[in-house]
This record gives structure tokens, C-alpha cells and sequence, in this order.
């Protein structure tokens, strides 16, 4: 299955696990769902993987 997130959502993830890792869950997962229903019209901006 591949994932898209957005690469600045990376980074803003990264910094709130530091603060709340909770919170860090919460907007990760956020993202992780929003994004991959979409990334096919916004493939650009995406950072891709494989898990």
C-alpha cells in the first residue's frame, strides 16, 4: 500500500511529538488519511513510501 503525506506535515509532526505525543497520533493520522484520499491530484507536492 503506499502512503502520501505532505512533507511539511512531516515536520510539523515531528515537532509536536516532541511537545505531546498524543497530539502528535492525532494530527499525524489526521493528515495520513486526508492525504492519501487525495494524493492523486496533488501527487507533487508528496513524499511517497511503501510499508
Amino acid at each position: 500500500m503506499m502512503i502520501a503525506i505532505l512533507i511539511d506535515s512531516i515536520i510539523t509532526t515531528k515537532h509536536y511529538n516532541d511537545n505531546n505525543n498524543n497530539y502528535y497520533f492525532y494530527y499525524y493520522y489526521y493528515y495520513y488519511y486526508y492525504y492519501y484520499y487525495y494524493y492523486y491530484y496533488y501527487y507533487y507536492y508528496y513524499y511517497y513510501y511503501y510499508c
